[in-house]
């Protein structure tokens, strides 16, 4: 099944993992458009600066991942700013690891 056209309707995902590596759906959704929030897992902490390229709560809070949640959809324009800087970092990071590799 192709997700993306599910991507393309979101405007915010969510991912409340208790333990993750490097999250493909936090870069895809990203690449969609789509403001990030996620548990803090150590994967997510690479691809999220807390409050700029997405919104980060403590692993198994559903207090705090409510709360964040219910502030992210009231805040259109706070969902547009994490949506640029996350694609912008997504690229750099990409751009980083296709340079290093480059190199060898």
């Amino acid at each position: 099944q192709d997700v993306s056209e599910l991507y393309k309707e979101a405007k915010i995902f969510v991912l409340s993992s208790l333990s993750e590596g490097l999250p493909n759906v936090l870069i895809e959704s990203a690449f969609y458009g789509c403001a990030r929030l996620s548990s803090d897992t150590a994967g997510a902490k690479e691809l999220i600066k807390d409050g700029f390229s997405g919104i980060l709560f403590k692993c198994g809070d559903a207090n705090e991942l409510a709360s964040k949640l219910e502030n992210l959809m009231r805040d259109e324009a706070l969902q547009n700013r994490l949506v640029q800087n996350s694609q912008e970092r997504i690229v750099e990071l990409w751009q980083g690891l296709i340079n290093r590799f480059a190199r060898k």
